[in-house]
């Protein structure tokens, strides 16, 4: 029997056009306090996997947390920039992202991300959900055309459109995930951490190229709600968590966002839409009719003025 996820997968690599809902935007903001990560070999990656997925109970500095899984969650986002990369520079991002459970669409995001000038190893994001059933746009090519028709009053577009111009937004590139993730569920049944290990597609063009990865997370409701003792207590945990896997995984600085231009080559030169193969033959084939309608004239004895 086929498996559904994968044929979702190979779906969204090989249709970057398909069809979103969007409509007003139910408004969050949160902190993202994360380490990243990269495997060794993929051995390893997929053994920590069935690790984890046996393991029931595990300590953190003294503290219990009982591991609740959710796997084989499918991830699809297409990142936004201009042509200077101004995203990429300023170390923030933008994306549109869909989120699939089990075969079935749980969630539609915005998502704006910028690094934190106070908290290091952290990201403030503001986030858009769409809500379904309301006009269709086509995605991506239409996704600025919805953030610079909406008003300013709106808070997340507001910010978004201060730190660059919507009218020179184009997608960048596209990444499908398929995700296996780890709750570390505390005593009083709280979400305190996030294990999210990504098998990753990242796409340009004709470019399609695998990638693994782990994420170390601290939950974000948790973060908005603790104060300076609480986050200490919270990261040193985190770092206990990385100790784990220190051996077998590099840690590494780059957002998501900066990895998949680094993975994928992409330079302000090569994201020019003047670069990509559709638009060098248009080119050449206006080249050609030029050039045919200025013969045919001189061979009718008529110079193109």
């Amino acid at each position: 029997m086929i498996n559904f996820k994968y044929l979702l997968v190979i779906f969204f690599i090989l249709n970057p056009l398909f069809i979103i809902s969007s409509s007003f935007a139910i408004e969050k903001k949160r902190i993202d306090i994360d380490l990243r990560l990269i495997p060794n070999n993929s051995d390893i990656f997929f053994k920590k996997i069935n690790s984890l997925n046996k393991t029931k109970i595990i300590s953190i500095l003294g503290e219990k947390f009982k591991i609740v899984s959710s796997l084989g969650e499918v991830f699809t986002d297409t990142y936004f920039d201009n042509d200077r990369l101004s995203f990429y520079h300023s170390n923030s991002s933008l994306r549109y992202r869909s989120r699939y459970k089990k075969s079935r669409m749980v969630s539609k995001l915005i998502q704006f991300k910028k690094e934190s000038s106070v908290e290091k190893n952290a990201y403030i994001e503001e986030k858009i959900d769409l809500i379904k059933n309301s006009n269709d746009i086509y995605f991506p090519l239409q996704l600025k055309e919805f953030l610079f028709s909406r008003s300013e009053k709106n808070r997340v577009i507001s910010i978004i459109k201060k730190n660059i111009n919507i009218k020179e937004l184009n997608p960048i590139f596209q990444v499908t995930q398929i995700r296996d993730r780890f709750y570390l569920v505390s005593a009083k049944d709280k979400v305190k951490f996030t294990l999210s290990f990504d098998k990753s597609y990242y796409k340009k063009g004709m470019d399609v190229i695998p990638y693994l990865s782990l994420e170390l997370e601290i939950s974000e409701k948790l973060l908005q709600g603790s104060n300076v003792s609480k986050r200490t207590i919270l990261k040193n945990q985190l770092l206990e968590i990385y100790k784990i896997f220190k051996k077998d995984f590099i840690k590494q600085d780059n957002t998501k966002y900066q990895s998949g231009i680094k993975i994928l080559n992409i330079t302000t030169s090569s994201n020019h839409p003047m670069n990509t193969p559709l638009a060098i033959v248009v080119l050449l084939l206006s080249v050609l009719m030029i050039f045919k309608l200025f013969y045919k004239r001189k061979k009718n004895g008529r110079l193109l003025t």
